[in-house]
């Protein structure tokens, strides 16, 4: 093992006089693919390495591993993926370790999952999950998970063409889609979110309802409990695997003018405390999506989906189903979400998987929508009753966005400007007040909260960020977490003034002409 340290480069950007974000990056890493955070350490996949970042306050103090491979006799081409970084339970791949690091990608151009210990990265053993393939190509992408002591993990079977599958690993059993066209159809893969009793695929993939194939998203679900098929039909498949169009549209202001559709998802994201606590009835999850793929100009837009409509959507039984460029629709029982263990039949499952009805957004139209800008990156976290959403576009803007009774606003925004590459993927770091961002050959820390840009009562409230508030003990503004006493934050119903009017009279008695004119005063 060849262990370096890297180079730590910091790039400040100021807003006011505070720091915007911190990068880091090394000169000899080409391509960063995936990454997990344990409290303050980031497991960093980089192409053929594996990287252990330990960071405190602003500086990363880094280890990194070189995976050496050979590739095969005559094939010179041919190099070190990793594509899934994951942390989970040891005991799911037979390992003694309570927790382990699992990367996922090719090994000397062939697929490959190792389980390496926390310390070290040192290799423990390696595991071969059912028909999985890595795909290299950079046009294709890969996901995992890992829920309900299983991993959960898209891929690519790649034989004469690639097929696409969703495959789960456990040490009792392994499951995949089927290599059918009708499961999955040259699907792109977006997001994997485990809710509830559920595993969640959001996913492009191309349709043949039209003249011409068309590229549609897709929203794809099965049971953690799913036990599978017999030896007669859907051996070692997924039996409760069902799927439906997910749409967003704006809807249209003008009479006899069609809604204007958002046709492609490209990102995903459900706060933390949403996925835990199944007993709200005000749980989404967000999505973000664009009406051109790679165009000169395309729009984006975020929509909201309330998680028990979701479930509810997926309970229905109107299906369809493709044959030979006919559309038919059937009427056959569904999945019940209440009790997964109960799924439907085998003939059903193997035949029937389609559903008729869309999934539709919350409300009436997108929560935000921006013209010849895409956003390429989402993240969401919950703080003080309020979702805030964490977006990245193609012109290297980061914005923070909260969304309060299902309105939307934005609460900052700023340009990452010593980048070329958008960002691709956006994670809120766990009881930390930092986001982690990451783009093709770097990483980004930034910071989830900026309080301290607020030098007074009615700036700190009308900025209507839900991390902050005006703190009576500091009398300063302040994170809303650090404040042993209530703050004083942005309400609809309030105006700014007069939420801060005692505040700023204490301010207004407290500066240096009031304290010159008072020592006067007192002389006299």
């Amino acid at each position: 093992m060849l262990c370096l340290f890297l180079t730590l480069l910091v790039e400040l950007f100021n807003g006011g006089e505070s720091a915007r974000y911190a990068r880091f990056q090394e000169n000899y890493v080409p391509a960063i693919g995936d990454f997990a955070t344990n409290g303050n350490v980031v497991y960093l996949g980089a192409k053929s390495k594996i990287l252990k970042l330990h960071f405190a306050r602003r500086e990363f103090v880094a280890q990194f591993e070189v995976l050496s491979s050979k590739c095969p006799l005559g094939d010179d081409s041919c190099s070190d993926y990793t594509q899934h970084v994951i942390l989970a339970d040891g005991r799911i791949f037979g390992a003694e370790q309570d927790k382990v690091c699992v990367t996922c990608g090719t090994h000397g151009g062939r697929p490959r999952c190792v389980i390496r210990d926390l310390g070290l990265l040192n290799v423990i053993r390696e595991v071969r999950p059912l028909q999985f393939a890595s795909a290299a190509h950079p046009g294709l992408t890969s996901l995992a998970e890992v829920h309900d002591n299983a991993f959960y993990y898209t891929s690519y079977v790649t034989n004469d063409t690639s097929h696409p599958i969703l495959g789960m690993y456990s040490q009792h059993k392994q499951l995949t889609t089927k290599l059918d066209d009708k499961w999955f159809n040259n699907a792109q893969f977006v997001s994997v979110i485990p809710i509830d009793r559920h595993l969640y695929v959001f996913y492009k993939e191309l349709t043949f309802d039209y003249p011409s194939p068309i590229l549609t998203s897709r929203v794809a679900r099965v049971c953690l409990t799913d036990p599978g098929g017999n030896k007669l039909l859907l051996h070692k498949h997924f039996r409760t695997f069902t799927k439906a169009t997910i749409s967003c549209t704006s809807p249209s202001t003008m009479s006899g003018v069609p809604d204007y559709s958002y046709n492609f998802i490209d990102g995903v994201a459900m706060p933390h405390d949403s996925l835990t606590d199944p007993s709200r009835a005000d749980r989404m999850m967000y999505a973000i999506f664009s009406n051109i793929p790679n165009g000169p100009c395309s729009a984006s837009a975020v929509c909201a989906y309330n998680v028990a409509d979701v479930h509810s959507n997926f309970t229905s039984d109107k299906f369809v189903r493709l044959d030979h460029g006919t559309t038919t629709q059937h009427t056959v029982s569904s999945v019940n979400s209440e009790s997964c263990e109960q799924p439907r039949s085998l003939y059903d499952a193997h035949k029937y998987n389609f559903l008729r009805d869309p999934v539709k957004h919350t409300h009436d139209g997108p929560l935000n929508t921006a013209q010849c800008r895409r956003y390429t990156a989402i993240a969401a976290d919950r703080i003080n009753g309020i979702d805030v959403l964490f977006i990245a576009t193609d012109d290297m803007t980061f914005i923070k966005m909260a969304v309060n009774g299902g309105v939307a606003y934005q609460v900052d925004s700023f340009r990452v400007r010593k980048e070329t590459n958008p960002i691709t993927k956006i994670v809120v770091a766990p009881n930390a007040n930092y986001v982690l961002a990451s783009g093709p050959d770097y990483l980004l820390r930034i910071p989830i909260s900026q309080c301290k840009r607020f030098n007074d009562c009615n700036s700190c409230v009308a900025s209507r960020d839900p991390y902050c508030g005006w703190c009576p003990t500091y009398n300063s503004c302040v994170a809303t977490v650090s404040c042993p006493k209530p703050v004083t934050n942005y309400l609809e119903e309030f105006e700014t003034a007069n939420m801060c009017y005692h505040y700023q009279k204490l301010n207004n008695n407290n500066t240096r002409r009031v304290k010159k004119i008072k020592r006067r005063k007192r002389r006299k």
